[in-house]
């Protein structure tokens, strides 16, 4: 996996659920890695419940086949993106969306919806200057922390419910946004 400060680097899928029992745990990965494929930063079959995701943008299809195999498996899977990298070329999340994922994008409202974080079953937080985008992966420096911090989560979750209410098209059609 990525480069990570308290775990040793290894190829395949990460066992979240296993390697984060303690109460609090921290985690870092780094990269470029070219030995790290995109769709292990997701957690993969440990993630049994519910993937919140708000990023960017989605370009990376290891990432993208991984978040549709789970929601294929009973996962509630939520995206929030920006709505110009949404339509860009190359995006994974109009697919996403054609495949019953809840999609939002930031529509109207001035600026980027720039965030790149996940919460994983309520329990794990993603969250760092990582990219979805293969390029993040093999190319780019980047970072993601990983944690299980019943706060950290909690506050990502918070964040995140609350961007999900600002962005829902049916709620906010008739207001105007700076």
């Amino acid at each position: 996996m990525g480069v990570c400060c308290s775990q040793p680097a290894r190829s395949g899928s990460y066992d979240f659920k296993s390697n984060y029992a303690a109460p609090i745990v921290e985690n870092v990965l780094f990269f470029p890695d070219g030995k790290m494929p995109c769709r292990s930063i997701m957690g993969g079959n440990n993630v049994v419940c519910k993937r919140d995701v708000c990023v960017f943008t989605i370009t990376c299809n290891e990432i993208a086949d991984e978040i549709s195999a789970a929601h294929k498996r009973g996962v509630r899977v939520r995206i929030i993106t920006d709505d110009a990298q949404r339509a860009a070329q190359g995006s994974d999340v109009d697919r996403l969306k054609a495949e019953g994922i809840a999609v939002r994008d930031d529509g109207v409202i001035s600026g980027y919806m720039h965030h790149k974080f996940a919460i994983l079953d309520k329990t794990i937080l993603l969250n760092g200057s990582f990219n979805w985008t293969r390029h993040a992966v093999l190319g780019n420096y980047e970072n993601i922390v990983v944690s299980n911090s019943t706060m950290l989560c909690s506050t990502f979750q918070g964040q995140f419910e609350e961007l999900w209410l600002k962005f829902d098209k049916a709620l906010s059609s008739n207001l105007q946004y700076v």
